[in-house]
């Protein structure tokens, strides 16, 4: 007997994705024109296509310019990492079934590694220095704790990696997190990068 699938469309992912952005307050709306919607929007059409905030505001003769979209990041976003860390990770627990506090649970730690080519902005402890890869020693690096079950994943959360940081103060990090959470672990499993 086969089991049903729940089947979604692309829309229904836009959207869904929208309203959680909106609900984790993450953005404060700036103007008429660029509100929190119309951002979201552009970062999840830029993100969805796998092209920049350019090209989506491009395809759009009605929409925003992208210098308008990165203003309103610019002014709207927390101005800490920090901050925004916490905001985020707040916001990924939102949407945690209730039932995943009843058991104990595999929980995969993951070390995420983006290619940076720029100057920091504001300090060089916003990039993350390792071996060479896509032809660049310098990364935004992040890490992240998921549970994937039944071909479910759930965040639970997420942090920055600052540039000197070792993985053990990282993981260190991620599961205090999840202790807030309430969240049990029976297994963790973890990226070949913690080795």
């Amino acid at each position: 007997m086969r089991s049903r699938m729940n089947i979604v469309n692309s829309s229904q992912v836009h959207q869904w994705a929208l309203e959680w952005l909106l609900q984790a307050d993450v953005l404060k709306a700036r103007g008429r024109v660029c509100t929190a919607v119309v951002v979201w929007s552009m970062v999840l059409r830029a993100a969805s296509r796998m092209v920049s905030v350019y090209a989506a505001c491009q395809d759009l003769a009605d929409g925003p310019c992208s210098q308008a979209v990165f203003d309103a990041l610019e002014a709207g976003l927390p101005k800490t990492l920090p901050v925004l860390e916490r905001r985020l990770n707040e916001a990924v627990v939102g949407h945690l079934p209730r039932r995943m506090l009843r058991r104990s649970w595999h929980v995969a730690i993951d070390w995420h590694l983006v290619p940076y080519y720029g100057e920091p902005k504001r300090s060089r402890n916003e990039l993350y220095r390792s071996r060479p890869l896509a032809g660049t020693t310098t990364f935004h690096c992040y890490a992240t704790a998921c549970i994937v079950e039944y071909g479910q994943r759930y965040t639970l959360a997420l942090t920055w990696v600052r540039r000197h940081e070792s993985t053990i103060t990282v993981l260190r990090r991620l599961l205090a997190r999840i202790s807030e959470i309430g969240l049990k672990i029976k297994l963790l499993l973890l990226d070949r990068a913690f080795f």
